[in-house]
């Protein structure tokens, strides 16, 4: 829900009930303005599906959970390498967190993919943890990291689609791959399937 709140639809309150790491959303007068929410009201992210989007709530939900059962665990700084600029889920000393709830498209995982190895490389980071909530979600990840060639996609606006650019080698055996864990729990999403 970060873009929305970026947009400016909603405002983040931290410190729900106590709890530091709980967010609540409420939207904003531009919010109401596009008929989105009516102002001041607060986020029901499965009664809001169309105007703000239900994966990215259930989503910002799941990492919430995740940092909140970590001690050490904080929400992901925005961070640029070499071009590359992502925000991590998570957080932990030097070692980054991502949540995966649902498939994303093969240029958008090869982009992360992409990401973290320049910033292992570059001593940004120690390593990733990439966190699935399914087998089935984390063989297809681990598939595509086990290509020995991640194609790097930039999105371009105008064309509506992503653009290949060159691709980055990855040996079977390349230093960097044991810095990438893959993992399935699945207590990561504690509430109910609607």
């Amino acid at each position: 829900m970060k873009s929305e709140v970026d947009r400016g639809f909603l405002t983040a309150s931290k410190g729900f009930l106590g709890y530091p790491t709980i967010v609540v959303y409420c939207a904003t007068p531009l919010a109401a303005a596009h008929g989105l929410l009516g102002n001041g009201e607060p986020m029901a992210p499965a009664d809001r599906a169309r105007a703000l989007g239900r994966p990215s709530a259930a989503h910002d939900l799941a990492v919430q959970h995740y940092v909140a059962s970590s001690a050490s665990a904080a929400p992901g700084p925005v961070m640029e390498v070499q071009g590359f600029q992502h925000q991590p889920d998570a957080l932990i000393d030097r070692h980054c967190v991502e949540i995966e709830l649902t498939q994303k498209s093969d240029p958008r995982i090869f982009r992360t993919y992409l990401f973290y190895a320049h910033a292992i490389a570059n001593d940004r980071i120690n390593s990733v943890r990439f966190v699935f909530r399914s087998q089935s979600l984390a063989d297809a990840y681990l598939a595509r990291f086990a290509e020995t060639s991640w194609v790097d996609s930039q999105y371009n606006a105008d064309r509506r689609k992503y653009v290949r650019r060159d691709p980055f080698l990855v040996e079977a055996d390349h230093a960097l791959r044991p810095r990438f864990e893959f993992v399935t729990e699945s207590a990561l999403w504690p509430f109910p399937k609607s």
